[in-house]
């Protein structure tokens, strides 16, 4: 039998040890971790693990969450989900990256076109930081996308293009190895 892919999220008052407490609490429970993604963003912790186990050990897992919760003060969320090979449609990989002054809904706008071109963001990862002479404000954005085998690159770069001039954002769009 094969193993039940499970969605592990965790937020909550960052301390020291959780990712330990976490990870520790997977292995003792026969769980792989697959993937994950794991951040302080001003002082919470968040994390997204994708894991799989065997059907009995994912139900422990379950069982066993609101303990686990109550020793790391975190809200924790298990959902079944599909195996990363069964989700993944056929698509090209591309890496969108852009900077830009800092000012709200960049990754809005962005975002929007790449939905109205039935692409799918996969990954990304933003931040803010002080421009090094002025301190302003700027803002960098990396994205990893599926693109579908359907879409048209150029139309694509023309929508991106069109969305970067009107908002004074450096966008640059590339075909993207994963290996």
């Amino acid at each position: 039998m094969s193993d039940i892919f499970l969605a592990l999220s965790a937020l909550g008052s960052d301390k020291m040890g959780l990712v330990a407490t976490l990870t520790k609490y997977l292995a003792e429970h026969q769980a792989n971790v697959e993937a994950s993604h794991m951040a302080i963003l001003g002082g919470e912790f968040g994390m997204l693990m994708l894991v799989s186990a065997p059907k009995a050990s994912a139900d422990k897992l379950q069982t066993d969450l609101p303990a686990l919760a109550k020793q790391t003060g975190l809200h924790l969320e298990l959902r079944v989900t599909k195996s990363p090979t069964e989700h993944r449609q056929s698509a090209m990989p591309y890496r969108l990256m852009a900077d830009a002054a800092d000012n709200e809904g960049i990754i809005g706008r962005i975002t929007e076109t790449c939905a109205a071109h039935g692409i799918n963001v996969v990954t990304l990862k933003s931040e803010s930081y002080p421009a090094p002479v002025t301190g302003a404000p700027l803002f960098r954005m990396n994205a990893l996308l599926d693109v579908p085998q359907t879409v048209k690159i150029s139309a694509l770069r023309e929508a991106l293009d069109s969305v970067a001039e009107a908002n004074g954002i450096d966008l640059e769009l590339k075909a993207d190895r994963r290996d």
